[in-house]
């Protein structure tokens, strides 16, 4: 909320000081809670693409793509959100498991591994939870940790 008060307000001053500028804001800025909502299908054997919205820390909405890895318990991959303002990659690992003949269902830890636009200098980790069909194809995560900007 901080941000987005600051964000009004840049360039003005009060009593003759001229309050910081967004990128000062955003270089000092502390990790906030961020939650990320992927509705994705497989368009590949180890790949996905479909829509993200966020809350917290982002408050924007964009596309995702996703290339991943299964192994018989474990997962392995980098997903790509991409909206107006750039694009950022987060790198993903963790446990899945099926939990019927036809769908899954896993959890694991992400971290940013690079941005571009807005999100150049975005850091951030957290957890994942997603759920698989494996006959749909449709695959929902639900991301939450922080992120800043650094």
């Amino acid at each position: 909320m901080a941000t987005a008060i600051l964000a009004l307000t840049l360039g003005a001053s009060k009593n003759g000081h001229t309050l910081p500028s967004a990128e000062e804001v955003m270089n000092d800025s502390q990790p906030v809670e961020v939650q990320l909502s992927i509705s994705a299908f497989f368009n590949g054997p180890s790949t996905t693409a479909g829509t993200f919205t966020s809350s917290g820390f982002l408050n924007t909405s964009g596309t995702t793509s996703e290339t991943v890895t299964l192994t018989s318990q474990t997962f392995h991959g980098q997903t790509t959100f991409t909206d107006a303002n750039g694009s950022f990659t987060a790198n993903l690992n963790g446990q899945w498991s099926m939990t019927s003949a036809t769908t899954a269902q896993g959890n694991g830890n992400w971290n940013i591994l690079n941005g571009t636009g807005a999100y150049a200098q975005l850091k951030g980790t957290g957890n994942l939870t997603f759920d698989v069909d494996f006959v749909t194809g449709a695959v929902v995560d639900e991301w939450t940790g922080k992120m800043h900007i650094q």
